[in-house]
């Protein structure tokens, strides 16, 4: 089966060359600043929420909700470091948004409110509150859920959400490092999803769109990491196994220009679902 379809003078004297100053190094926190309006370019005003919308294009390709693919909703997450658990929380916040996009609404509620009970609330700081977006989830699930204005107003209160902590990235860190590990989550459970639902389904536009739109929302993200190269917070960029493992998935699909075999949609699903599980293995 064929598939197809996201870095000057010349010397005047030992008097007026001592009176060059340096070259400055750039100061991190207009580094910060720098990275964070690259960000909010890519994510901010709208774009997001946008594209929490493409995602009903898993949808329109004629593919399904399989719970049995989403992370499991059981166990605590107590023996995982902070990095761990803000990764896994990035897998759970794709996973509501698949649910979103299927209008279903307990495997919804259910993974927010495992998000808030069992990670977010045990971190020592939580910069997109699990616990709003549960807080936005319960209205939307008074009103009705199926609806689809409703569904919008989730996503623009999300999107707001965002808006916020880019604010806080432009002078926290630690906010930075927060976001990464959250985008580095909803990745690998996004091109989880995606290559198990159309592994053995037969290729069409509407599935050669999902995996553009993939793509598209990986080099997004990789926009706003190149802007921390190079800088004091390269440490947050310069992650072996990340860089690694994102870097295959865009090698795969750039050497085929994107028309992918059976075979191709098999070896990133393997790649990532090592990394995943590993992620995933239950605390005793």
């Amino acid at each position: 089966m064929k598939l197809h379809r996201f870095i000057a003078t010349a010397c005047l004297g030992l008097s007026l060359s001592a009176a060059i100053p340096a070259r400055a190094e750039t100061d991190p926190a207009e580094t910060l600043r720098k990275a964070a309006q690259v960000c909010k370019e890519q994510f901010g005003s709208g774009e997001l929420a946008d594209v929490l919308k493409r995602l009903d294009l898993i949808q329109e390709a004629g593919l399904s909700y399989q719970p049995s693919l989403t992370v499991p909703l059981k166990g605590n997450q107590v023996c995982k470091d902070s990095t761990q658990k803000q990764v896994v929380l990035g897998m759970l916040t794709f996973d509501t948004s698949y649910a979103l996009a299927f209008g279903r609404k307990k495997e919804f509620f259910d993974t927010l409110q495992y998000m808030n009970t069992e990670i977010s609330s045990r971190l020592k700081e939580d910069f997109l509150s699990s616990g709003g977006m549960v807080n936005a989830a319960s209205r939307l699930v008074a009103e009705d859920f199926t609806r689809k204005e409703n569904v919008e107003k989730y996503r623009d209160a999300f999107q707001k959400q965002f808006d916020l902590l880019v604010d806080r990235i432009a002078v926290r860190p630690e906010a930075m490092a927060w976001l990464l590990d959250r985008w580095y989550g909803v990745e690998l459970e996004a091109w989880h999803l995606a290559c198990s639902l159309s592994l053995h389904e037969k290729w069409g536009d509407a599935l050669s769109q999902l995996f553009v739109q993939r793509m598209r929302r990986l080099e997004k993200v990789d926009r706003c990491l190149q802007a921390l190269k190079d800088s004091k917070y390269a440490g947050l960029v310069n992650q072996p196994e990340r860089s690694r493992l994102l870097g295959e998935i865009r090698s795969i699909y750039q050497k085929k220009k994107g028309q992918l075999d059976r075979s191709d949609i098999r070896a990133i699903l393997d790649k990532v679902d090592a990394v995943r599980a590993e992620l995933l293995k239950p605390c005793q």
